[in-house]
């Protein structure tokens, strides 16, 4: 009887590792790009992005920073297998705490990876905000200037196959780190300094083009 509960107690140990390695190689798994070709990624967006800094109440809520167009330009070329993207934002028309603003990159990039299922369709993707030594986004309204410098792993936006061979991204971040340069007279953010609860929202259309502009079926799995 004892050597049967010993043989049970084994069994039910290697099942269990079974188990555990089985769980673990599916947390890895990362979704991988599928398209024909070498093709560059760019991306326009659906609706407004929002950028919100939460330590800046102004009046009727917190400190926004909004644009009417957001395009992001591939760089270099993705193929079949890919698990990350990098693009160059371009902001446009965009009001930033109440007042007109511009925003500049400043030769900074974000590299969008790939990460675990959310379910059949959709999957986790992280942000990175890449910039060369010394630059950051930028972003000017009259007497206000807040920058966003390098960062890594920012969470939780999803990506998902869309219509027409398109991919939908809906970004959804938070704990943006950024800096208020700048707090000038007439400027509604509360004080200058560094900052980590930066949220940024926003949906995008991300499409494939091949070496001569012309559209590009991409797919995730």
């Amino acid at each position: 009887m004892i050597r049967k509960f010993k043989a049970l107690g084994l069994a039910l140990v290697a099942v269990f590792a079974m188990s555990a390695v089985v769980a673990s190689a599916a947390s890895a798994t990362s979704g991988t790009l599928t398209t024909t070709g070498n093709v560059t990624a760019t991306a326009e967006q659906v609706g407004e992005h929002v950028f919100t800094l939460t330590s800046h109440p102004v009046s009727g809520g917190f400190a926004t920073t909004k644009c009417k167009k957001a395009h992001f330009k591939g760089v270099g070329t993705v193929a079949t297998g890919a698990t990350s993207v990098t693009v160059t934002p371009e902001y446009k028309e965009c009001t930033a705490f109440g007042l007109p603003a511009t925003i500049t990159h400043e030769e900074c990039n974000y590299v969008l990876k790939t990460g675990t299922p959310v379910n059949a369709t959709e999957w986790h993707v992280t942000t990175d905000v890449v910039c060369p030594a010394g630059k950051a986004i930028k972003i000017v309204a009259q007497t206000c200037e807040v920058t966003v410098g390098s960062q890594t792993g920012l969470a939780t936006s999803t990506v998902a196959n869309g219509a027409g061979g398109h991919l939908t991204l809906n970004t959804n971040i938070s704990k943006i780190k950024y800096t208020v340069v700048k707090d000038g007279i007439g400027c509604p953010l509360a004080k200058t300094g560094a900052f980590e609860d930066g949220h940024y929202v926003g949906t995008s259309t991300v499409k494939g083009l091949d070496a001569l502009g012309n559209p590009v079926a991409v797919s995730i799995h």
